[in-house]
């Protein structure tokens, strides 16, 4: 049997679930980052649930009630690509019935105070940062010089030569 195969037949024999430390005192010949990286395809794939935070997250197969309320198999992600492990465990966390996730609220006052093309969400670390070769933003083209957003979109449908974004309407 393969060692994910085994690790597995645990967390499926186990009656109420069973916690990381608890499935790598069982398998104490595993990797504690296979074993997370797993348990995170399993979830992305509804073979197995989590709940519960931190030290105290458990691992157990999908009750009957669970399956029914998880998103249908053709709904899910694609296997074949490939994603990074926090794209994984986000999409894992996105494909939990809207029962099992955690509600989060927003700052409102952040939200009223974004104006499109003048600010932006993203940090200007982030928008600084290289995407696919290119910045997202490149400080000193459009909105930058007249507004302070720290940048405008260097993307799709303008070319890095021109002054202004083509106006879409």
């Amino acid at each position: 049997m393969t060692a994910p195969a085994a690790l597995l037949e645990s967390i499926q024999a186990s009656a109420t679930g069973l916690t990381l430390a608890e499935l790598l005192a069982q398998h104490p010949d595993l990797a504690r980052r296979s074993v997370q990286r797993w348990i995170s395809q399993w979830i992305s794939e509804g073979e197995i649930t989590a709940s519960g935070e931190g030290r105290a997250r458990r691992y157990a197969v999908l009750a009957q009630s669970a399956t029914t309320s998880a998103v249908p198999p053709t709904d899910r992600f694609p296997s074949h690509i490939p994603l990074s492990e926090d794209s994984r465990d986000i999409l894992a966390y996105v494909d939990q019935p809207l029962q099992a996730r955690k509600p989060v609220g927003y700052q409102r006052d952040f939200l009223d105070a974004y104006q499109p093309g003048v600010n932006g969400y993203l940090s200007e670390s982030l928008r600084l940062q290289p995407l696919g070769g290119q910045h997202l933003f490149a400080p000193g083209h459009g909105g930058a010089d007249r507004a302070g957003s720290g940048g405008t979109w260097q993307g799709g449908d303008r070319d890095a030569d021109d002054p202004e974004p083509q106006d879409r309407h």
